[in-house]
């Protein structure tokens, strides 16, 4: 892969802190719109609850839960990649280095192994110095950072929809404490089909937060936040548990994720936070961004070749390794004979032949290019 500059991951790192930022200017500076109500519409007048879910839990539930997960997940791939790449090593070199000479393929095993070793793909950059860099860090780095910056995308939309429609939550009345009885003293005269706060009626709550806070039910923040999470790691799961024998682990997972979301969001009309629809739209807007996160990051993850493709380059060089076999005696003098065929004539012989007096690197270097791509089949992210 093409090695990443140091100023680059400072923007994405700046980027992320820009998106939070402007969460925050959004909580504390913007005002909601001064929306009302209809004298018919007794939806706004619901006792107050204390949430199910406090602000807290969903910040465990939406920011450090799915941090650990991806961390965990990505350090146990790189191990499991690890011991799979050694047993690889380990077959290819025995495959590749004749028996009948012991000390040819212990030398030949030994640099085939340390060429092979291609756990540090990604390379950072800094001036004109690339750096190596580990797959599991690497790895972790750009997870998180798509992950927290698709997180705080849905947050911004979600606040400024709050902000821009201002719509009363089902509590409003209980938590505004209004000085008069909006349907008794006002919507019985006849004189009024909707009321509007701070105008027909003030607001006597010496908790003006809370009273800002009822002024914002549209879409619901919690079940936005809570679906981007769950669906991201969802389909993170998809993607990163291909284990066979866990069998129908990675599904199971898959479900508590869902279930985990859905109580979220249903929590919030149970405790009169919010509309049914409030929810609903919160809820597609999680699930969209996090699929257009998610594939952001695949497509940022994959691997590109100038060959069109590590996939073709793979099989390219697996059907080159199955046609030319070192033999021990050649490796000496640097011969690379084609074994195509069992018993070849003297016209096939010069046909396949390779150039003679070969440097022992030209041999090693179809060993290293193959495993190198069994490598990067084994695992694209």
């Amino acid at each position: 892969m093409q090695p990443v500059s140091l100023a680059k991951i400072l923007f994405d790192v700046g980027s992320i802190l820009l998106v939070f930022l402007i969460i925050q200017f959004i909580k504390f500076f913007a005002k909601p719109f001064n929306s009302g109500f209809y004298c018919h519409d007794y939806s706004v007048n619901l006792p107050y609850k204390d949430s199910t879910v406090s602000n807290i839990l969903l910040g465990f539930i939406v920011l450090l839960f799915p941090i650990l997960f991806i961390c965990i997940t990505e350090s146990l791939v790189f191990f499991h990649r690890k011991s799979k790449d050694k047993i690889t090593r380990n077959s290819a070199a025995s495959a590749a280095v004749s028996t009948n000479s012991s000390s040819s393929s212990s030398s030949s095993a030994s640099s085939s192994s340390s060429s092979f070793d291609n756990s540090n793909r990604f390379q950072l950059l800094i001036g004109k110095r690339a750096i190596d860099v580990n797959d599991k860090l690497a790895n972790i780095y750009i997870n998180c950072g798509l992950f927290l910056f698709g997180l705080f995308s849905t947050g911004i939309l979600t606040d400024l929809i709050k902000i821009t429609v201002g719509r009363l939550r089902p509590n409003f009345l209980d938590v505004c404490k209004p000085d008069v009885d909006p349907y008794k003293k006002l919507c019985s005269l006849g004189e009024k089909y909707y009321l509007e706060p701070n105008i027909d009626f003030k607001c006597t709550s010496s908790e003006t937060l809370k009273v800002e806070d009822s002024r914002m039910s549209f879409p619901s923040g919690h079940s936005s936040l809570a679906f981007y999470s769950m669906i991201y790691l969802i389909l993170y799961t998809k993607n990163r548990w291909k284990c066979r024998t866990m069998g129908f682990t990675s599904k199971l997972v898959q479900l508590i994720l869902l279930m985990i979301a859905t109580f979220t969001a249903l929590s919030r009309i149970r405790d009169n936070k919010h509309h049914p629809t409030d929810v609903l739209c919160g809820t597609i807007i999680g699930i969209l961004f996090a699929v257009i996160a998610y594939n952001y990051l695949l497509d940022h993850l994959k691997p590109k070749t100038h060959n069109g493709g590590g996939n073709n380059n793979y099989q390219k060089l697996k059907k080159e390794s199955t046609n030319y076999v070192m033999d021990a005696g050649d490796l000496e003098t640097g011969n690379l004979i084609s074994r195509g065929d069992n018993s070849p004539t003297s016209s096939n012989q010069n046909k396949f032949e390779l150039t003679t007096n070969m440097k022992r690197g030209s041999s090693n270097q179809l060993k290293d290019n193959l495993n190198s791509s069994i490598t990067m089949q084994s695992e694209i992210i």
